[in-house]
């Protein structure tokens, strides 16, 4: 609605015909400033947003437009928030994918988080943990396949 508002005055609706107004002039590109910061903090906030969904295979990141699965192996780092509201995690990849090398979201809300980041987090790096510790294990030496002559 901000943004009509701007337009409006732009293209003189808020003035009389033939009647040049110098604080509309003023206004509306005060205006023009207000609309630009509050389109870029909106992407800042929200459309940068993704929903991602976790399972064994990995992650189900989507724009709500297209979504990709990205293997556990890619993720290279997450971190979280601390002191924001709603909390938002970020997820660090080792190869770049269709959203970038990085993306956020938002976590489950919890009742009182704040000085510490959310479990989520926690729970991501075991995953990441866990999946690096399984590709650097050695075969044991009873698993090697044997050919028959």
């Amino acid at each position: 609605m901000f943004s009509l508002g701007t337009i409006g005055l732009w293209i003189g609706v808020f003035t009389e015909k033939g009647k040049p107004d110098p604080d509309i002039d003023e206004i509306k590109w005060i205006f023009l400033v207000m609309t630009i910061i509050g389109t870029i903090f909106i992407y800042w906030c929200c459309i940068r947003l993704k929903k991602v969904e976790v399972d064994e295979t990995g992650f189900h990141v989507s724009n709500y437009l297209k979504t990709i699965n990205i293997p556990v192996g890619d993720l290279h780092d997450v971190s979280g928030s601390i002191l924001m509201n709603p909390e938002l995690v970020w997820l660090k990849f080792k190869r770049t994918t269709e959203f970038g090398n990085k993306i956020v979201f938002m976590s489950p809300q919890r009742m009182f988080g704040g000085f510490n980041q959310h479990p989520l987090v926690g729970q991501i790096k075991t995953l990441i943990q866990n999946k690096d510790q399984r590709s650097v294990q050695p075969k044991p030496e009873g698993d090697a396949e044997t050919s028959a002559p």
